[in-house]
C-alpha cells in the first residue's frame, strides 16, 4: 500500500467501480486517515457485498464517517435492511446509530420500511418512538387497522408529554439557575410535531 493517503483513496475508488481485488477494502476501510476510510466506504456500499455491511453500520456512530456510511446504505435501498434492522435492535445500541438507521430506513422509503418504521412505535425509548413517528408522517404513511391504535397510542403519549413539558417550562419561569432544565425541557418538545394519517 501507498503511504500517501490520496493513493490510498484512489485505490479505493479504483475497488468501487470495478469490483476487482474487493478484498483490499478490508485494509483501507480500518485505515488511519479519514478520507480513506470515506473513500473506501463509499466503495464498499457500491459494491453491493453483504460481507461489508455490518462494517459500513459500524460507521454510523463516526461524527466523520456517519453522513458517508448513511449514503451508502441508502444505495443499498431494502437489500440492507436486514442487517440495518438487526443492528437496530442490539440491546446496546446507542441513541445516535438508532436515529441514523431511522432516518436511512425514511430516505429508502417503500411499504418495507414503513413497516419497520411502524414497528417503533412500540419501542421502549420515547424519543425513538417520536422519531419514527415523525418518519411516518413525512412518508405520507396510512395506517392500516392493525396499526392504527398503536399510532393513537404514540401520538397521544406524545402529546401528553410535551404539554407536561410546556407547562413545566412556563412554571419554571426565567431564574438563570434553572436554566439547563428548561434546555432540556425545550429540546424534548420541538421535535414532536408529527401527524399521521389513518383511514
Amino acid at each position: 500500500e501507498s503511504t500517501e493517503p490520496k493513493d490510498r483513496v484512489l485505490a479505493a475508488e479504483a475497488i468501487g467501480r470495478s469490483g476487482e481485488r474487493a478484498e483490499r477494502l478490508w485494509v483501507l476501510l480500518f485505515d488511519a486517515e479519514w478520507t480513506v476510510r470515506r473513500a473506501a466506504l463509499a466503495a464498499a456500499g457500491r459494491l453491493q457485498r453483504p460481507e461489508f455491511w455490518p462494517q459500513i453500520i459500524g460507521e454510523l456512530e463516526s461524527p466523520v464517517l456517519s453522513a458517508t456510511a448513511a449514503a451508502a446504505l441508502v444505495a443499498l435501498g431494502e437489500r440492507a435492511l436486514p442487517e440495518a434492522e438487526r443492528a437496530f435492535n442490539k440491546a446496546d445500541q446507542t441513541s445516535r446509530v438508532r436515529q441514523r438507521i431511522l432516518e436511512i430506513y425514511e430516505a429508502v422509503g417503500g411499504p418495507r420500511t414503513q413497516a419497520l418504521l411502524a414497528a417503533k412505535l412500540g419501542f421502549p425509548d420515547e424519543r425513538v418512538r417520536a422519531e419514527a413517528l415523525m418518519a411516518l408522517s413525512r412518508s405520507g404513511y396510512q395506517a392500516d387497522a392493525a396499526s392504527a391504535s398503536q399510532v393513537s397510542r404514540t401520538i397521544e403519549t406524545l402529546v401528553g408529554r410535551t404539554a407536561w413539558n410546556m407547562s413545566a417550562v412556563l412554571d419554571l419561569g426565567d431564574d438563570p439557575r434553572l436554566a439547563p432544565v428548561v434546555r432540556a425541557l425545550d429540546e424534548e418538545i420541538h421535535p414532536r410535531a408529527p401527524v399521521v394519517s389513518g383511514h
